[in-house]
Parts: C-alpha cells; sequence; structure tokens
C-alpha cells in the first residue's frame, strides 16, 4: 500500500509555501501510520486499510493499496464510495485507489468486502468422489479393475487432504486470514491433483471401449491444458528510465519486473540488461547490478515484449457451441428456467466478443485484457454449471422397442461375425442363381 499528500491546493502564496514545508513531513508520517489488514466476514473477506494525518494542516491524500491474489473485480461486493478498483500491471494484482482530503489530525478507515474464493466448494469436491465411484464400477468386469481402484484411492487421499486442509484453515477455525490464503494454494494443488488422477480413470476407462459422454454425461471440470499461448500481432513496449539530478555520477542498480503473462522468451534481448526470474512472485524481471549515469543525465531502455494478453477467438466460439448445446438440451426436457439461463449466459457472450478493444498497448490495455478474462471466465463458469443439470438425463431415442431391450446387446466382435455371415450368404446366393442362369439349355426360360 502506497500512501501520498497531494500537495495541489488553491492558496495564498504564503500558505502555499508554509503547506509545502510541512508537507513532506506529512507524507513520511502517513505512510509509517497506513496499514492494511484483512478480516474474517460471512461467507466474505474484508480488507481494511487505516490511513492517519498526525499534521497540523489537512491535506488531501492518494490512497492505494493491493488486493490479494487472485480477487477480479467480480470478487469485489463492497467498496467505499470514490474508491475505484485497478489492475496493476507490474504486480499482476487489481488494487483499490482513492483520494481522501484528512483533516489535521484525522484518520480514516477503508474497509473492502470481497467474496470468498479461497475456498473449495464442498459440492465440486463430492462431485469428483461420485464421478471416481462410477469410473471404477464401469472397470468392475475389466482386467484392470485392480489399477483403477488404486488410482481411486489416490484420488480418494487427495480429497481427503484437501477435507482436512479447509477445516484447520477455514472460517471459523481460528487461522489468520493471511495463513488461509495461502493455505490455499496447497489446497488447490491437492485438488487439481485429485482432478489428473481422475483423468487418468477415465483414460482407462474408455480403454475398456466405453464412451463416457453417453453412459455419465459431462464429466466434472478437469484442470485446463496449457498448449501454445496466443500472442497478438503488434509488439507491447515498456520504458525504463532513471535520471540522475546530483551534480556527481552515479550508479544505480535496476530490477523492474514484468507483468505476470510474460515469459522469458517473450522479451528481446537488450544490451545491459539481464533476464531474471523471481520463484516467490512468480514473475520475470530485468535486472542490471550497475548502470553509470552522468550528472542531470537519464538512461533509457525500450523493451519490448509479446503481446500475450489477447483471447482467442476459438475460446468464444468454443462457449457459444456449448450454450446452444445446453440450449437444445433444454428444449428437449423442457427446462425454460434453464433455457433462460443460457440464453441469458449467450447475451453476456456476445457482448464481451463484440465489445471493441483498445487501440494503444498500454497499462490500461492489460487492466482491459484482465476484465475481459474475468466475463469470459464467469460464463465458463455458468454454462458449466448448467451443462452439469444435464448429467443425469437420458437423450432422446430415435427407435424404441421395448422387446429388444430384454436382451443385451452383442459384443463387437460378434456384431461383425453376424455381418460377414450374411454377406457369405448373398455371395453364395448370388452365385447359384449366376450357376443355374448360365447352365439352362435352350428350351428353358428364367
Amino acid at each position: 500500500m502506497h500512501v501520498r499528500p497531494n500537495t495541489a491546493d488553491v492558496r495564498s502564496p504564503r500558505d502555499r509555501v508554509s503547506f509545502r514545508a510541512c508537507s513532506s513531513i506529512v507524507q513520511a508520517v502517513i505512510i509509517t501510520l497506513a496499514s492494511s489488514s484483512l478480516v474474517h466476514a460471512q461467507n466474505s473477506m474484508i480488507q481494511v486499510i487505516k490511513v492517519a494525518n498526525p499534521a497540523h494542516t489537512s491535506s488531501v491524500v492518494k490512497v492505494s493499496g493491493n488486493l490479494p491474489k487472485g480477487v477480479k473485480p467480480s470478487d469485489v461486493l463492497g467498496i467505499p464510495e470514490g474508491m475505484e478498483v485497478k489492475f496493476d500491471a507490474q504486480t499482476g494484482v487489481y488494487c483499490v485507489r482513492a483520494e481522501e482530503l484528512m483533516p489535521a489530525g484525522g484518520n480514516k478507515e477503508f474497509r473492502i468486502v470481497m467474496r470468498d474464493i479461497w475456498t473449495i466448494p464442498g459440492d465440486r469436491i463430492e462431485e469428483i468422489r461420485k464421478h471416481t465411484a462410477k469410473l471404477v464400477e464401469l472397470m468392475s468386469k475389466s482386467a484392470r479393475l485392480s489399477t483403477a481402484v488404486e488410482v481411486r484411492r489416490q484420488v480418494e487421499e487427495s480429497l481427503a487432504r484437501l477435507d482436512d486442509r479447509q477445516k484447520k484453515f477455514g472460517v471459523g477455525s481460528g487461522a489468520s486470514p493471511a495463513v488461509r490464503i495461502q493455505s490455499y494454494e496447497q489446497n488447490l494443488a491437492l485438488f487439481n491433483q485429485a482432478l489428473e488422477d481422475t483423468g487418468v480413470l477415465e483414460t482407462q476407462v474408455r480403454g475398456e471401449g466405453i464412451d463416457l459422454q453417453k453412459t455419465l454425461g459431462p464429466p466434472p471440470p478437469a484442470p485446463e491444458e496449457k498448449g501454445e499461448r496466443p500472442a497478438g500481432d503488434k509488439p507491447f513496449m515498456f520504458k525504463i528510465r532513471i535520471h540522475n539530478p546530483g551534480r556527481s555520477e552515479q550508479k544505480r542498480s535496476i530490477k523492474q519486473y514484468m507483468p505476470g503473462e510474460i515469459a522469458a522468451e517473450d522479451i528481446e534481448p537488450v544490451e545491459g540488461l539481464e533476464v531474471r526470474y523471481d520463484s516467490q512472485r512468480k514473475a520475470c524481471y530485468l535486472y542490471s547490478e550497475s548502470v553509470v549515469i552522468k550528472p542531470g543525465d537519464s538512461v533509457e531502455y525500450d523493451i519490448q515484449v509479446t503481446n500475450r494478453w489477447v483471447i482467442l477467438p476459438e475460446r468464444y466460439a468454443s462457449l457459444e457451441s456449448r450454450i446452444t448445446n445446453v440450449l437444445g438440451r433444454a428444449e428437449f426436457a423442457k427446462k425454460d428456467v434453464v433455457k433462460a439461463e443460457a440464453r441469458k449466459e449467450l447475451e453476456k457472450l456476445v457482448a464481451a466478443r463484440d465489445t471493441v478493444w483498445p487501440t494503444a498497448l498500454n497499462e490500461a490495455y492489460i487492466a482491459f485484457y484482465h476484465e475481459q478474462v474475468a466475463v469470459v471466465d464467469e460464463i465458463d463458469e455458468a454454462v458449466r454449471k448448467l451443462e452439469n443439470l444435464f448429467q443425469n438425463v437420458q437423450e432422446a431415442n430415435i427407435f424404441n422397442a421395448p422387446v429388444l431391450e430384454r436382451f443385451e446387446a452383442p459384443s463387437k466382435s460378434n456384431t461383425w461375425l453376424i455381418v460377414y455371415i450374411i454377406l457369405g450368404f448373398l455371395s453364395l446366393v448370388s452365385l447359384l442363381f449366376f450357376l443355374r442362369w448360365y447352365g439352362k439349355s435352350k428350351e428353358e426360360k428364367l
């Protein structure tokens, strides 16, 4: 969090001198007296930013504080009037900013209410348990049943550890919000591990020739596959500028972080700067141990990076196809409520796809990208929930024969055997007809 007094004020020249004199003092003191903390609330988390002005004169201060990692604008449920949520491209997180006139000796508390995103819903955990149980049941007659049982045991072990950790660090457990947010990263790793093991189990079931889509319907959400990262046509430009206002030569170090989406291969080499990676912040940065700057001179670096802040048209097309499928199934099942929800999500998707993006590649462009990703992710999650409503719904039968349903369908090998027998019989009849026709006498007529 950073708090800085704004010295722009309409006063007489005499007053301005005294105001400027104490302004630097106010700035230094306010920074030390400003604090940010997190507290629990019912189904939410509250970030509290406290600012105090111990000076003998009022001052307009700029208040800014970073929101916890992972929080999006849609997760902010309540915010003080006059405060706004912005994206910080350098830190890769959203932050809150405001300007407030602080009276002499005054203090103020800013409370930002956020949705509790640091809990993996219990219904999603239970969904994985039921899904793996059905998968093992489908493998009951397979020779690889023991392997499937072992994979399911690993899934259950990951989910059990996840349950224990969420109880230990959840709301009401006595754990501080900071500890709880930190533990969420490990909880998410356990959940993703369970999803990966579930994918292994699904692969084994498909190896037995079982169509999971027809048997079980849509599977639980799997982790996103990280393929080739999309890139824009034009590169993104950053500028690093260091100025030496002194009267003597200075040696300065440079450590400039890049946004989290940028990898080392995305940065064009710059002479004098080394690309490094910070494993704690999970971000690349440009580093130089010593840069010599002459008195009154400046050193500038133009950094060119690949534009990774794009959303591929294929993602919009995929979502549109899924929503259309939900509409069709809802029409067949006569679920008007689901149809209405699906149409609403389709309208959101069309609006997001048709939104005009900023033309200038700057921090505002990056912020807009993150806002668009948040919207598309919300639509994706809503569509997933609608798809799960049809998980156990039977598809329409084009041919309905109750008598045939009493008998078990033949295996693949038996089916082909029957086809070959029929073809052989037809070939034999055709051959006999040909021989009979060829060997007829002149008096015979066929």
